[in-house]
């Protein structure tokens, strides 16, 4: 039997991965960033495989190429919600790849992809059907997507998040994907995964967006009716400007940090809420399918608006998101990040932008970027330039370079922008950095 899984890797290994991706997506699709790399790494046998690209680059691509190229083996692959599980299914079976979502109930038969959330996969019934394929020499990978996840997990929330750190030691290859693992928070994550530093395949891209535009807009108030008062006041203020701006079927995500506020403004706006609580997971599953599709042309902004906590945060790949407005900025820079990357995966100008209280008779000091919470509150400040801010926190990157390396891209959007919408103009540098830094005044 392990003489059947050599011939597999022997296989891979001989494959023209890009007549593969031809015969997968079509003779037009080029490999994308580091997507070569990835594929070449994993092709090869190499573990674990760390990959880290942005939102929308293709990293599911890392695992089914090689599924789809040596079928025989499994690939397992772990995903953090029961919504990307079907997301991914979709895209499996459009690309002809057999693939099956893990169900206690029943076995999967001969597939090449299953698809298992982390409680589930650390179940006995899981462990015992992975370990029988193994001893079987048919498992070739596990894949654990959006892997950062794994350092969210603590004993109160999805604890078996911390244990899936314990399946590198099954004994196959592990590939690791995500597009927000902080290069200061490798060493933790490394630990997590049972991995020395030294033996990890880090293949990591740039992660923020050249096309999208930060900005931060404060509302003063001394009290706490006033606060609530302003807040949703300058939410509906900024999301009616950004519908006018960008027409159907162009959409907004709206993140609130609380469901209670969610709820709320939702209600206030006249649009639907999503959050952790909220219906079954066949109602949260047709609350986005409304919201994607925009057929529920009678709610507030043609059904184009949705207020979510960041339960909305992982694996929504909606190409047309034009605004991700923030009420209020989120605690974690990798967090806002995270929800802040859904704007503009089509490569199209948008925008994020933050609605933050500024209440009156309150000190504001600036503060050095000695950790990511201090990050966060000069990002929200202004007291640097934003894009230099994330890239910093989120691949490394200290210099004003990224404002530069991201100029000409994100000049080339406005002028194609302007030219759609009929108000082709010069961009100078005021409005330049604004766009590019998100701090010009």
């Amino acid at each position: 039997m392990r003489d059947l899984q050599l011939r597999r890797w022997k296989t891979l290994r001989r494959v023209n991965i890009d007549q593969e991706l031809g015969r997968l997506y079509g003779d037009h699709v080029r490999f994308r960033g580091k997507q070569r790399e990835a594929v070449d790494a994993i092709m090869m046998n190499k573990s674990p495989v760390v990959v880290i690209m942005g939102t929308g680059t293709g990293k599911s691509l890392c695992f089914m190429l090689p599924a789809a190229s040596c079928p025989g083996g499994l690939t397992v692959v772990i995903v953090p919600l029961v919504s990307l599980q079907g997301d991914l299914m979709d895209r499996c079976q459009k690309l002809r790849i057999s693939c099956a979502e893990w169900r206690s109930d029943r076995v999967p038969g001969d597939v090449s992809i299953v698809f298992v959330t982390p409680e589930s996969a650390m179940t006995k019934r899981f462990l015992d059907f992975l370990e029988s394929r193994r001893v079987m020499a048919k498992v070739d990978r596990i894949v654990v997507d959006e892997c950062h996840t794994i350092m969210e997990g603590s004993l109160s929330f999805r604890p078996k998040l911390r244990e899936l750190g314990t399946l590198a030691l099954v004994g196959v290859q592990m590939i690791y994907l995500t597009a927000t693992l902080p290069p200061a928070d490798e060493p933790a994550f490394f630990s997590l995964i049972n991995a020395r530093h030294e033996d990890v395949v880090m293949i990591r891209a740039r992660t923020t967006r050249g096309n999208v535009a930060y900005s931060v807009r404060s509302v003063p108030a001394s009290t706490v009716e006033e606060a609530v008062t302003a807040i949703v006041e300058q939410a509906k203020l900024t999301i009616d400007q950004k519908l006018e701006e960008y027409p159907w079927p162009a959409k907004i995500i709206v993140y609130c940090q609380r469901v209670e506020a969610t709820e709320a403004l939702a209600a206030k706006l006249g649009c639907d809420a999503y959050h952790r609580e909220i219906d079954t997971r066949d109602g949260k599953a047709e609350r986005l399918k409304f919201w994607m599709s925009g057929t529920k042309r009678e709610q507030y902004g043609d059904g184009r608006v949705i207020v979510a906590t960041n339960a909305l945060g992982l694996g929504i790949d909606v190409p047309d998101i034009r605004a991700v407005v923030h009420v209020e900025m989120p605690y974690r820079m990798a967090d806002y990040a995270q929800q802040s990357g859904r704007a503009g995966r089509d490569g199209q100008r948008s925008e994020a932008i933050v609605i933050r209280l500024d209440v009156q008779g309150s000190s504001r000091r600036p503060r050095r970027l000695v950790s990511e919470h201090a990050a966060t509150d000069s990002y929200v400040s202004g007291d640097a330039c934003r894009r230099v801010i994330l890239d910093s926190v989120m691949d490394g990157e200290m210099t004003e370079r990224a404002v530069e390396r991201a100029k000409s891209y994100v000049m080339s959007v406005n002028t194609a922008w302007t030219r759609k919408i009929g108000r082709m103009k010069a961009i100078w540098w005021k409005t330049e950095r604004k766009v590019i830094c998100g701090n010009g005044s």
